[in-house]
């Protein structure tokens, strides 16, 4: 970690004596300005993570081209996917208000890998309805306690940027696993996915328990609510949250077809092959990567939260109409994917903070849940 910041030291003084370096790049080294080690860490651990994460990516083209299921039988395993998720998510955020979000990330991470490895003797359509749901519930529990571990380890005014460097590690991970992923199912065959992921999630849970402590101090913020006499409301009794759900739930019905539907339509309308797939989602992380960190820094100081929340879902909409625009063609995949970069990058930073703002100290992991 010494020669990590010392690397970053060396940097700054770059930007700050160079003419390049002040117009360039100031403005991005400014974006990561004075978030917190245990932050970075726990980015370092994401980053491990999603480097991996990529077999729900391939998950639609596995099915119906690997394992022959029609295309209803293919979009009911991916069905029983996403209820996995919302099990997970729902009892994740109980499970992280109950025991903390140290035990259940570790947990979650650990016992997921184990059960990816499984997925390669399972072929069967109820097996694999079945495992995908069981993989989604025990990995989703990460997502409510990584969400609780990044207000712990935040300060509340670096939130917001937090949470985009969260997602920025969870994308350079995405460029290198969508790439990589898209080589070796075409290559070697889809179960070196699945072993991929195993090895993956089992080495970030001990990267977590490795390089992170768990911090159950309180923070000003809590203290503050408690001396004040917060009530404590649950988000299921919270008319505002289930609204808010209402509209967060319609924009991520869109954009999540960029992992089940999108695949297909890449492979079957475009005669796109699993490598320029992957090439095309990498394409979208690198775009993550390099814009989302100063334009997110950017808007937090024109104070334009909530017409970026708009903003960005109208941008995720138009992505995907583009193609009854444009037509079937590869450059309009191109500036579909470019939409859906903005679209995000705009909108979910934002979307996760007002959430997160919106709870209560000891229920935080309940509302993350709910959100998830």
């Amino acid at each position: 970690m010494e020669a990590i910041g010392e690397l970053i030291a060396r940097v700054g003084v770059w930007v700050e004596n160079t003419y390049l370096g002040r117009k360039l790049f100031k403005p991005y080294v400014e974006a990561f300005e004075g978030l917190s080690k245990e932050i970075w860490l726990l980015s370092l651990v994401s980053l491990i993570n999603r480097s991996g994460s990529v077999v729900f990516l391939f998950l639609s083209v596995y099915l119906t081209t690997q394992l022959g299921f029609s295309k209803p039988e293919a979009g009911i395993a991916i069905t029983c996917a996403g209820a996995g998720s919302v099990i997970g998510s729902y009892m994740g955020g109980r499970l992280t208000d109950s025991f903390g979000y140290y035990k259940v990330a570790i947990g979650s991470l650990i016992m997921v890998g184990f059960l990816f490895f499984s997925l390669i003797w399972v072929k069967s359509f109820y097996g694999i309805c079945l495992m995908m749901m069981i993989c989604n519930s025990v990995g989703d529990l990460y997502r409510p306690a990584s969400a609780v571990a990044i207000n712990r380890y935040s300060k509340k005014e670096n939130l917001t940027r937090s949470l985009s460097l969260y997602r920025l590690s969870i994308n350079l991970g995405f460029v290198a696993g969508a790439s990589v992923a898209g080589f070796m199912a075409g290559s070697f065959g889809y179960d070196w996915l699945f072993i991929i992921e195993g090895i993956t999630c089992i080495a970030a849970g001990i990267a977590f328990m490795i390089f992170l402590e768990e911090r159950n101090e309180k923070t000003k913020e809590e203290i503050s609510n408690e001396e004040m006499g917060t009530e404590v409301v649950m988000p299921y009794d919270d008319g505002w949250f289930w609204l808010y759900l209402l509209a967060v739930g319609c924009c991520s019905f869109s954009f999540l077809q960029l992992f089940t539907a999108y695949p297909v339509f890449l492979e079957e309308k475009l005669m796109m092959s699993e490598s320029k797939i992957g090439l095309l989602m990498s394409y979208n992380g690198i775009l993550l990567v390099f814009v989302e960190m100063p334009l997110v820094a950017y808007l937090i100081r024109k104070k334009k939260e909530i017409h970026s929340m708009i903003f960005g879902a109208v941008l995720i909409g138009l992505s995907f109409m583009v193609f009854n625009m444009g037509g079937f063609y590869t450059w309009v995949a191109i500036l579909s994917m470019t939409l859906i970069c903005f679209g995000e990058i705009i909108n979910f930073p934002f979307t996760y903070t007002a959430m997160l703002n919106r709870s209560h100290p000891k229920t935080k992991g309940r509302y993350v849940g709910m959100y998830g």
